[in-house]
């Protein structure tokens, strides 16, 4: 996103403007340009084929007799049109004709209103030649504490005599309010008005390099600055010009001294992709640009064709099809090895010590401390032994009672409001997030309880805290930590970044009560979080912790409980409200099988009037449609499209229709979750139908069609091990398997018990077509962290209660 050109570059110095034009490269500008004299080019050139090299600069000694610095200088700015950013001065020298040629490119880019950094060599025009710079906000200056010397005595400024962060902002305010980027211990920025202080760990700046790094970086961010206020993507228009300068030189010199720290590297940057980028890229790809991608040559179809958003959802099988159920997708970024084998996955998710975790893919997500989730190995099986026991069937029954308790809520707002009909997947996803601190962290919400309010000293509830850090999912996986930091934040930013903080501060409060709870032997509630403290202090307190003869600190410390909390919530949450939404939604387009689920709910809680007599031992097991409705709806519909996994130091070996593969050291695997449970080798020719009575098995007679609504006669089918993998499996399967399965079932028995849905026909549109209109929004999903339908709005749907409880009359009618 950007382009930057780096002027600079002479006989002497290469490896300046290489340094400068790489970093800019690397951390994401589209292209970045060297304009340099042509002995330099010709060196520069060799060091990489990444950078567009101009041999367009001169130096006095070298110049035609045709030549002057007019003619030379208007070589370059005939190239500003093209160019987003300059930078001017690593390996620039002192020649006099290199340094006029630049002067007159200043002005050219200041009548074009282009930001520029001046750094190095190109200090000395601020120098010399003040009025070139003067007065000009899209100028930044980067010297070190010598260069700062002399910018400061050019001026008649004592700096040595100033107070830190005084001599930054009385050095912009002599240049007329150019930003000033003072290097040194602490890094400095001013612009005359506002001085911040970048303190963080990290390298001084005094190493061969480094400098030329940070305006290199510094330059993408200002080419970032430049995106945003030509609104390339649609924000809130936030900031100011003001403001994203000073952000700009903000995030380059952090993002310098974080590296430095991370790496100890004076000069260049490694070549991480930025998982951003990959996000970026992705946006521009929607399914109805499928048909265009088929045809563009080269095979560059193909390539659009894997690394568009949820390519999986849209292709199902075919890929397999065409490629077979296991092949190896090889990018300029690594390679991938996607499985749709149902044997080959069930090894992979049973052999969790040759396949690993890819924890570099889930530390993202990491905010509050490690979790059960993104550990391997030892403290794998820490997190495992102490975060199993909370998922026990006590805690299951506390998850019945609360999911009929939001449900009955939830479907009095439905029948008794007109806006309903278009609130649908918020609504569920308010709903899964209440059962989730109610069952799970003993704290209990109405629906739509009005009377919710902060807690004293929050800005924001708790259930309002988790929800805005879990809704912008994304922004845990594309904005570095240190984005956080900056004094100047998108007001989506800055209310991310208080809902996080104010979350954390509520799962300490939270902790420490159950702690104290522990301690004054309180008897507590027994759902997730105190099971899990309790758990974790009894760990702490084995004896055979504290003797030695189990290795290390076997508990969990209380970052490591706050992360585990805040990963039941983020893989929690989104499950069980994106599957109830679907049903939802499938349920109106096909109303045969949401009789044939209606019958069974009917004659389940046949003799009761309320849910309160819902027992949930009783009742749970017997709702087999009800679950079967869940496992058809996440085969065709799960929330996560891939089992991300990976092979570890040594190379792992599977076996495939009687063949042995070789699966080599660090390559990422992907289980194809949607090809696995679309396969027709294991699902049937129908394998793309949604068809909940597929799971069921009558005991008397084969289930096709919907049959008679007697549970007891009924089984759920066991797929292929290996074909159906929503919640993963084998060792580190989903540990909230059953709160989701529970939830789910006990929401979905409320809905239907004395109720159906049904979708409102447009005018003039017969029943058939409006159902048919609702299997298309259904099938027109895409992903923004887990898979969501792209416009649900466009459809309403309504509750209407039944004649009778259980729907007999109305399944009747239907068939």
């Amino acid at each position: 996103m950007g382009r930057v050109a780096v002027i600079g570059g002479s006989e002497d110095y290469t490896g300046a403007p290489f340094f400068s034009a790489m970093a800019s490269a690397k951390l994401g500008a589209d292209m970045s340009h060297v304009i340099c004299e042509p002995q330099a080019a010709q060196v520069i050139k060799t060091y990489s084929p990444n950078l567009m090299v101009h041999p367009l600069m001169r130096q006095s000694s070298y110049t035609q007799a045709s030549e002057n610095s007019s003619s030379v200088a208007k070589t370059v700015i005939d190239m500003l049109p093209r160019l987003h950013v300059l930078v001017i001065g690593p390996g620039l020298g002192r020649d006099p004709l290199m340094l006029e040629i630049c002067a007159k490119v200043i002005e050219a880019a200041r009548k074009e209103n282009m930001p520029f950094v001046l750094d190095a060599d190109g200090l000395n025009l601020a120098q010399t030649r003040p009025e070139l710079i003067h007065g000009y906000k899209e100028c930044i200056l980067t010297p070190n504490i010598v260069e700062f010397g002399r910018l400061c005595k050019s001026k008649g400024i004592d700096g040595d005599g100033l107070e830190d962060g005084k001599g930054a902002e009385t050095l912009s305010k002599a240049f007329g309010g150019v930003t000033i980027l003072q290097k040194g211990k602490e890094d400095y920025i001013s612009n005359g008005d506002n001085t911040f202080v970048c303190d963080i760990k990290g390298g001084l700046k005094r190493s061969g390099g480094q400098g030329d790094t940070l305006t290199g970086s510094l330059a993408t961010f200002l080419a970032w600055r430049k995106a945003y206020l030509e609104k390339l993507w649609e924000h809130d228009d936030d900031l100011n010009e003001v403001e994203l300068l000073a952000l700009a030189a903000f995030g380059g010199i952090q993002y310098l001294r974080n590296y430095f720290e991370s790496y100890r590297q004076s000069i260049d940057i490694k070549a991480d992709q930025s998982q951003l980028w990959d996000l970026v890229f992705k946006s521009y790809h929607q399914p109805a640009g499928s048909e265009f991608s088929k045809k563009l040559p080269f095979g560059l179809g193909s390539f659009t064709r894997y690394n568009k958003p949820a390519w999986n959802y849209y292709d199902k099988f075919n890929m397999h099809t065409e490629y077979g159920k296991i092949f190896l997708h090889v990018t300029p970024g690594g390679n991938a090895l996607f499985v749709a084998d149902a044997a080959a996955s069930d090894i992979i998710l049973s052999r969790r010590k040759e396949f690993l975790k890819p924890i570099e893919m889930l530390e993202s997500v990491d905010l509050f401390g490690k979790s059960l989730a993104s550990v391997e190995g030892v403290d794998w099986q820490r997190h495992r032994k102490i975060t199993a026991p909370p998922f026990n069937e006590r805690n299951s029954g506390l998850v019945w009672v609360e999911s009929l308790r939001q449900a009955k809520q939830m479907l009095h707002y439905w029948t008794t409001q007109l806006d309903v009909k278009k609130s649908i997947p918020n609504d569920t996803s308010r709903l899964a997030l209440h059962v989730l601190t109610g069952a799970g962290f003993g704290m209990t919400y109405q629906f739509r309880g009005s009377l919710d309010t902060p807690g004293k000293g929050f800005r924001f509830t708790y259930r309002d805290a988790l929800d805005i850090t879990m809704s912008d999912a994304v922004l845990l996986i594309v904005t570095p930590r240190i984005v956080y930091s900056f004094p100047f934040l998108p007001k989506k930013l800055a209310q991310h970044k208080a809902a996080v903080s104010e979350f954390k501060r509520y799962l300490f409060n939270m902790v420490s009560a159950a702690k104290e709870r522990a301690v004054q032997g309180e008897p507590a509630h027994p759902d997730l979080l105190n099971t899990l403290v309790q758990k974790a202090q009894e760990a702490e307190n084995d004896p055979d912790s504290k003797s030695g003869v189990l290795p290390g600190n076997i508990g969990l410390s209380d970052e490591e409980i706050y992360g585990n909390l805040f990963m039941f919530s983020f893989a929690g949450h989104e499950t069980t409200a994106n599957a109830l939404a679907y049903s939802t939604y499938l349920f109106a387009a096909f109303p045969e099988w949401q009789e044939w689920v209606a019958a069974e709910v009917g004659e389940v809680f046949k003799g009761h009037s309320s849910i309160e007599t819902l027992d949930y031992e009783l009742m749970f097991p017997r709702l087999k449609r009800c679950f079967a409705l869940m496992l058809e709806t996440l085969r065709l519909y799960s929330p996560v499209l891939t089992v991300p996994k990976c092979t570890g130091a040594a190379p792992a070996t599977l076996r495939m229709d009687g063949r042995e593969i070789t699966v080599p050291p660090h390559t990422h695997i992907f289980l194809n979750i949607v090809a696995l449970q679309t396969s027709p080798e294991y699902w049937g020719v129908d394998a793309l139908a949604w068809k909940p009575g597929r799971w069921i098995k009558s005991l008397s007679q084969p289930s096709t069609l919907p049959t008679s609504p007697i549970s007891d006669k009924e089984e759920i089918v066991t797929p292929v091990k290996g074909s159906f993998i929503p919640w993963a499996d084998g060792p580190r399967v989903c540990p909230g398997k059953k709160f989701s399965q529970v939830e789910f079932v006990a929401v979905i028995a409320v809905l239907l018990w004395k109720h159906r849905v049904e979708v409102i026909p447009r005018e003039g549109e017969k029943a058939e077509e409006a159902r048919k209109r609702v299997a298309a929004v259904v099938e027109d999903s895409g992903t923004k962290f887990t898979l969501q339908m792209r416009r649900p709005e466009t459809v309403d749907l309504r509750f209407v209660e039944r004649l009778l409880g259980f729907g007999a009359l109305e399944y009747l009618m239907v068939l």
